[in-house]
């Protein structure tokens, strides 16, 4: 039966991170879905800017991205799944609505400390000041990020170093991976390495 971790939360807080973080040291495989927008962006010829071409492939078709992911997972073989970089409720609800056993994260950090983050990622299109982090922010509110926000099932806020926030999302995943080692173990001889998070409680780091 598959299980599927969705990370949600405004642009910076350390989502991607935490999505290749549990990749990693977890059994559960991560799949983000803004690199799914950004493909389907490029293949329809990349007009205008990607966060317009976001905004309105929500409105139009708020389930593209999500129906995407939960094809490669069954294409895949995948019955554990981090997805990160969700901003509606509609890709939310649609996996949900496919996956018996879901798990909704919210992370969180102050505005300086995610303009940081991004200043050091670099990624073109990304805010340079936090007037363009702010209205970022509210673009993602009107995406439907406000609603996501208040459905969370758990919380880790994200106001420290990498190294801080790490080990507190491995305690906060390793309320649930504790009782799957046999599963763990099992799986090892998959050809695709299957990765499990979810039922997880709520941890603060600050």
């Amino acid at each position: 039966m598959m299980k599927a971790m969705i990370i949600v939360g405004l642009s910076g807080v350390g989502k991607t991170s935490a999505g290749e973080y549990l990749n990693a040291h977890t059994a559960a495989v991560h799949l983000e879905a803004s690199k799914y927008m950004r493909q389907i962006w490029s293949e329809r010829g990349g007009i205008g800017t990607l966060q317009s071409f976001a905004s309105s492939s929500l409105i139009s078709n708020p389930t593209l991205i999500a129906d995407r992911v939960l094809h490669d997972c069954h294409r895949m073989g995948i019955d554990s799944v981090v997805i990160t970089g969700f901003r509606s409720p509609s890709e939310v609800a649609t996996v949900r609505g496919a996956v018996q056993q879901t798990s909704l994260l919210l992370l969180t950090a102050d505005p300086i400390f995610r303009l940081n983050r991004l200043l050091a990622r670099a990624r073109k299109g990304d805010p340079i000041d936090l007037g363009e982090l702010a209205a970022l922010d509210q673009a993602h509110v009107d995406m439907g990020m406000g609603e996501l926000i208040s459905e969370c099932d758990d919380l880790i806020d994200n106001n420290q170093s990498q190294g801080a926030f790490e080990q507190y999302l491995e305690a906060h995943a390793k309320q649930f991976l504790t009782s799957v080692i046999h599963h763990e173990r099992a799986s090892k001889s998959r050809s695709v390495r299957h990765r499990t998070v979810s039922g997880l409680r709520t941890i603060r780091t600050g």
